[in-house]
């Protein structure tokens, strides 16, 4: 008696055993070339997130896009293994995401003088920055400043996608003061920059000083001006200096 339960349940687990490899083999395959698996049962989390098909020995992990009722291609992570197998899906943000966290700190925020310009580049989909000091330090200090989210965990995803791309902006010409108001001069280039020609004119706000040091925003006085890189359209253009430094 013993002997025949024996063979029987020997005979079973051979017949589980080929069958979990031979559905195992099918399933691959259908998983490979994006259908989904079909010897396995199907079990759908509580949020309606991720989708666990369990086979023979087997399972496949898949997160969905919107529903798990949707085309099974429209997953947006897949992954196939043993039952003790654990797939997590890495959280991903896409270029237009990460620049408009940019712009909706820049807008609530003005402590990043450091700062030039940020858009986002179709052709790498990256996010472009400019900063005046592009060295690795300031790279650091702006990420840090700009992408305070404990519980997004924003700062590892953007550091494991590197989809921010830094760049130096900065240019430096001199020029004639030949409009100084309170708040604003207007200079004439003296020599040709990488921005501007000789006898361009250029406007650029100021702050006079107010504590008993001489104000050199003075008609004739020639400037040495460091900016961002950025010319507004304005007729004559604008620009945002950074540095401001009088010249014999």
């Amino acid at each position: 008696m013993k002997k025949k339960i024996c063979i029987g349940v020997g005979t079973l687990l051979m017949i589980l055993i080929v069958a979990g490899i031979v559905t195992n083999y099918i399933d691959s395959g259908r998983v490979t070339t994006g259908h989904e698996p079909k010897y396995c049962i199907k079990i759908v989390n509580n949020d309606g997130s991720k989708v666990t098909y369990w086979g023979l020995g087997y399972k496949v992990i898949r997160y969905v896009g919107v529903s798990p009722n949707e085309p099974y291609e429209n997953n947006v992570g897949v992954k196939m293994g043993s039952w003790f197998m654990r797939y997590e899906l890495e959280q991903k943000l896409s270029a237009k995401e990460i620049n408009n966290y940019i712009i909706n700190y820049l807008e609530d925020n003005n402590d990043i003088s450091n700062f030039a310009f940020n858009y986002v580049d179709d052709i790498t989909n990256k996010v472009i920055v400019g900063l005046i000091n592009n060295s690795k330090e300031e790279q650091e200090k702006f990420i840090k400043k700009v992408f305070i989210d404990d519980e997004a965990k924003i700062l590892d995803v953007i550091n494991n996608q590197e989809i921010i791309k830094f760049v130096e902006s900065k240019d430096v010409f001199e020029g004639e003061i030949i409009v100084a108001e309170e708040n604003y001069i207007t200079v004439e280039v003296l020599r040709d920059s990488k921005s501007f020609k000789v006898k361009d004119k250029v406007t650029m706000k100021i702050s006079r000083t107010t504590n008993g040091t001489n104000d050199y925003y003075a008609v004739n006085n020639k400037v040495r001006v460091t900016f961002s890189g950025l010319i507004e359209d304005s007729n004559p253009p604008q620009i945002n200096a950074v540095n401001i430094e009088l010249i014999s």
